[in-house]
């Protein structure tokens, strides 16, 4: 299988790094978040391999795949690896037709933006050259 479900620590890193960037992103519960996200996950990868059943999926088995957020994440924020799971996670949720309609893209499009702004040298780089 090419498509997988991602693990809890995933969904951790991802949200701890919504609640991190919360200055440039709207408030959410970083549990529903979780939810939100691992769902999206589950049903691309269903969707991709015809509604097989979570037992047979490829990712975290023996897992309840219900979310509850907890803190510190599974390592240190760096955005670098943000962007790195963030980008991750869309290919394990974009199989299905509606994917990018999604609550849960339109959250990963926010945590991907948020983390180009804290890259090293991000805020002093030229908005233009002329």
């Amino acid at each position: 299988m090419s498509a997988f479900i991602v693990s809890r620590n995933h969904i951790h890193y991802l949200v701890a790094a919504y609640q991190h960037y919360g200055e440039f992103l709207p408030e959410r519960n970083s549990t529903e978040l979780g939810n939100l996200l691992w769902q999206e996950n589950i049903k691309s990868v269903q969707y991709r391999y015809h509604g097989e059943p979570l037992e047979v999926l490829s990712g975290p088995g023996g897992d309840d795949y219900r979310y509850k957020y907890k803190y510190p994440p599974p390592m240190p924020l760096n955005p670098v690896i943000v962007l790195k799971l963030a980008a991750s996670f869309e290919y394990q949720s974009c199989e299905h037709p509606e994917w990018e309609q999604s609550e849960a893209y339109s959250v990963v499009e926010a945590i991907k933006s948020a983390a180009i702004h804290h890259l090293p040298g991000y805020e002093k780089a030229p908005w233009e050259i002329a």
